[in-house]
């Protein structure tokens, strides 16, 4: 796997590093540096030295199917059935990557917004503050295996999309609970994106591909 940086001015794509296997979602953690992990190694990427900055072994088995988030203050990653926070400034020594303390679970997907994390997971969600103190639960009402999309927030709300043997269910979370907003006969096939106020999602329904 390849990283490539692509100036906008340009549109070059310009090789800087390769890494052994799959890689996840990068993420900015400021202007200047870029974090990402593989299966093997955690890596903090200088993106004005054009450099690797710090790396470390990824001994937590962080998923790369599973975007990294970051808050204000920390970085977070998910493997294993857990949450681990990562603080942002990579030290000279050893990072201490701590897991969150949380119930197991599995094919979550997760979103961050100020201090807390939103969690979507194999029966409900779940919304937790940074110190990892359970602030919502809502379990029973997902009837499906969970997204391979990262929750989407908006207001107070919060979308996300699970699994069922045919298709896929677009969940929404408020004040009033969880309820079904749309059930697809097939798959979603690229992640959700919100704007103007509007969830757009592009599906595939009777053998074409639709954008709603």
């Amino acid at each position: 796997t390849r990283l490539k940086i692509i100036p906008l001015l340009t549109g070059v794509a310009q090789d800087r590093d390769a890494f052994k296997g799959r890689v996840s979602s990068p993420i900015n953690v400021n202007e200047h540096l870029l974090f990402f992990y593989t299966s093997h190694e955690l890596i903090f990427y200088d993106l004005n030295r054009e450099d690797i900055l710090w790396r470390q072994s990824n001994t937590q088995g962080l998923d790369i199917d599973i975007s990294p988030q970051r808050s204000n203050r920390h970085i977070y990653a998910a493997g294993r059935g857990k949450l681990f926070r990562i603080p942002s400034t990579p030290h000279a020594n050893a990072l201490p990557i701590l897991p969150m303390n949380m119930p197991q679970m599995n094919r979550m997907k997760f979103s961050v917004r100020e201090n807390y994390l939103y969690i979507a997971h194999d029966h409900g969600i779940l919304i937790m503050n940074e110190l990892g103190q359970i602030v919502t639960q809502s379990a029973g009402n997902v009837d499906s295996d969970c997204s391979r999309f990262s929750p989407i927030l908006f207001g107070e709300q919060m979308a996300f999309t699970a699994l069922q043997p045919r298709g896929e269910i677009l969940y929404l979370l408020s004040n009033r609970g969880v309820r079904i907003a749309q059930r697809f006969y097939e798959s979603i096939l690229v992640e959700p994106v919100i704007s103007v106020g509007h969830l757009f999602l592009t599906v595939r329904e009777s053998g074409k591909n639709l954008l709603k």
